[in-house]
């Protein structure tokens, strides 16, 4: 960039709002253990037991039948996961936006799939965001949607690019 932009160099970060970075030849990698460890700690799951998985294969659909929940609680549980979704975790991406579709009424279940991605990223702490600089660039994108699929008939969109 210095070749393009007039700028002045204030060296190589390596700690910013909770992410690491550690850059090398023509790559960065970003991880947010340290960030991930401070969560676990706050919501008492540092001695959790780990998982492989996001979530379940079948999300559970809201159900106003089951006993509500803290919402305040729930809310900092899942804005703390959206923080680490959109930084430097898109495998949580998914179910942290189907947690964010009950932050007005949470239920027990979704506390328990909110729990399920703690222990998720209890198992995988230690994952990284890596970025290389192509000699070439070439901007590839893709997009998903479904059209009211799911019982609440409420729509999902993701899109990806690189």
């Amino acid at each position: 960039m210095k070749i393009k932009f007039k700028m002045k160099d204030l060296l190589e970060i390596s700690y910013f709002l909770g992410i690491n970075f550690i850059q090398g030849e023509g790559e960065i990698s970003m991880d947010q253990s340290k960030y991930i460890m401070k969560i676990l700690d706050k919501f008492s799951m540092s001695d959790c037991k780990p998982r492989s998985t996001p979530c379940e294969v079948k999300v559970g659909n809201h159900s106003d039948q089951n006993e509500k929940v803290d919402p305040k609680r729930y809310r900092e549980i899942v804005g703390s996961l959206i923080y680490l979704a959109t930084c430097t975790r898109p495998d949580i991406a998914w179910v942290v936006g189907r947690l964010s579709q009950n932050l007005a009424d949470p239920r027990v279940e979704d506390l328990v799939t909110a729990k399920h991605v703690l222990r998720y990223l209890k198992g995988t702490v230690e994952l990284q965001y890596r970025k290389s600089h192509p000699e070439s660039v070439k901007l590839t994108a893709y997009s998903d949607s479904d059209w009211g699929n799911s019982a609440d008939r409420k729509s999902t969109t993701g899109i990806v690019s690189s």
